[in-house]
């Protein structure tokens, strides 16, 4: 399966990236062994914005609680 970061015009194959060789994974992304040049970066950052993660949402009080309730039912059921 192949996947294309169109953008960068970056082909990358799905596979296990942390088995590979530090070369190979650079090499794939394009990138070299000490970073983006400072205009590559600002044209990645306009392209794609800020390398960051979305924040999950947080179970609420009573998710969290029902959700111990129903394990805690669970482990008495499986105990008789």
């Amino acid at each position: 399966m192949t996947m294309t970061l169109e953008n960068i015009g970056i082909e990358i194959q799905q596979q296990d990236w942390h088995a590979l060789e530090t070369e190979e994974v650079l090499s794939h992304l394009k990138v070299q062994g000490n970073g983006l040049t400072s205009e590559e970066a600002k044209r990645r950052l306009e392209r794609f914005g800020p390398n960051q993660l979305k924040e999950a949402a947080r179970p609420t009080f009573l998710q969290t609680l029902w959700e111990q309730l129903k394990k805690e039912s669970l482990a008495d059921s499986q105990e008789k």
